[in-house]
């Protein structure tokens, strides 16, 4: 739920202690969360306050800076269910607007949030509704306009289906499959051609990905576990294997190898969390060698049969040394470190 929303969930609990009509004051914030109960009644002169006033039906929050008047909450109810929220600014303009839907049994079902009516902007939805008469699961549809986002949840509320629109088309839909006792054992992602079909074993530790475009697989992902820790990645598409291996001391990575048909690519290590060594590989050679320390590069290392032939000290980015020509050497490959 957007935080308009949850801030309106805080302030259903606020206790009514004045008589109707009347205002009490608080302390607040910002955000117009009230906070001590202030003996005045006034704003306070420096800072943050805020004034609470009860009418049939309807509450005024209106949130003081420095004494002057900031902007105000206005909630609505009917037969003590919060019906409308609305924002306005100091002149009394109106900023946006929230309405909230029950059904018969006053259980929330839908929001409807609108930024600014005044301006004719698209109106975004959260709602929740069953499935069919009697069924266990429900439908929560969360969008605005021609953008939705359709979601089938269970009795624990855990997804079992997803639709996302856009521009009114169906952009991906997602299915996740439990067993009896709710637990994950396999999602499916279509996107357009694409579907990506996710593994996991009795753990909840994914153990297998597939990629299919077009009834076609086009790589196959296995993943191998020793307890918690993932150690060994291997990955297998039309004309290439890749492996990503993974070694581990006391719950900490200290070294990944990436490997692309049975040559080191690049190697990362770990001497403590914030100082890593980073090598890439051409022919399974070393001929670049990063030192990092907390996410800043200090010194590369340009190396030939295995010999350093070139050092650079350096805290920021920069281009490769002249002589040394990039294409040469083994890059990071951007597909290789998202997918392992």
């Amino acid at each position: 739920m957007p935080a308009a929303a949850g801030l309106t969930v805080m302030m259903l609990f606020l206790p009514f202690l004045c008589p109707l009509g009347a205002s009490d004051w608080y302390s607040s914030n910002s955000a117009g969360i009230p906070g001590r109960l202030l003996s005045a009644d006034a704003p306070s002169a420096e800072g943050w306050s805020l004034s609470v006033t009860r009418k049939e039906k309807q509450e005024i929050h209106s949130l003081y800076k420095n004494g002057t008047l900031n902007k105000s909450f206005h909630f609505f109810r009917d037969g003590g269910l919060l019906t409308e929220k609305e924002e306005r600014d100091a002149s009394g303009q109106l900023v946006s607007r929230v309405e909230y839907v029950y059904d018969s049994q006053g259980n929330p079902r839908a929001v409807f949030i609108q930024p600014n009516p005044e301006k004719d902007e698209e109106t975004a939805v959260l709602a929740s509704q069953p499935e069919s008469a009697g069924s266990s699961s429900r439908n929560f549809i969360d969008g605005g306009g021609a953008d939705w986002l359709i979601t089938r949840q269970n009795n624990q509320y855990k997804p079992l289906k997803q639709l996302r629109l856009e521009n009114g088309e169906t952009a991906s839909e997602t299915e996740w499959k439990r067993d009896s006792e709710g637990r994950l054992y396999e999602q499916l992602v279509s996107n357009g051609n694409e579907t990506t079909r996710s593994l996991y074993d009795s753990e909840g530790r994914l153990k297998e990905e597939q990629i299919v475009q077009s009834g076609m697989t086009v790589s196959r992902r296995l993943y191998f576990w020793q307890g918690k820790e993932l150690v060994r990645v291997e990955e297998r598409g039309t004309g290439y294997n890749k492996v990503r291996n993974i070694v581990w001391a006391d719950g900490r990575m200290i070294r990944e190898t990436f490997i692309r048909d049975g040559l080191r690519v690049r190697e990362n290590e770990w001497k403590t969390p914030g100082e890593k060594v980073e090598t890439f590989f051409r022919d399974d050679m070393p001929v670049i060698r990063i030192y990092w320390k907390d996410s800043v590069k200090l010194r590369e290392e340009f190396l030939s049969q295995g010999q350093v032939v070139r050092t650079r000290e350096r805290k920021s980015p920069e281009n490769v040394p002249d002589g040394i020509r990039p294409e040469e050497y083994a890059a990071p490959e951007p597909e290789l470190e998202s997918k392992l």
